[in-house]
C-alpha cells in the first residue's frame, strides 16, 4: 500500500512540477521581448546565466 502511495507520488510530481512551472512563468509580470528571450536562452541551453555558478562552461575547460 505504501509503495503504491509513493509511486502515484512520484509520477504525479513528474507530471505536474513541470505544469507547475511554467504556469508560474506565464503568470508574472509581463517582461519585455529582450528579456523574455534571454530568459528563454538561459532555460533551454542549462548553462546559467546572470550571477550564479556556472558549472558546465567550468567542466568544459578541463
Amino acid at each position: 500500500m505504501v509503495s503504491r502511495i509513493v509511486s502515484l507520488t512520484f509520477v504525479l510530481s513528474v507530471l505536474l512540477f513541470p505544469l507547475m512551472g511554467m504556469a508560474a512563468l506565464v503568470a508574472g509580470p509581463a517582461v519585455p521581448q529582450a528579456v523574455s528571450a534571454q530568459k528563454s536562452m538561459c532555460l533551454t541551453s542549462g548553462l546559467g546565466c546572470g550571477a550564479g555558478h556556472m558549472l558546465l562552461p567550468a567542466l568544459s575547460r578541463h
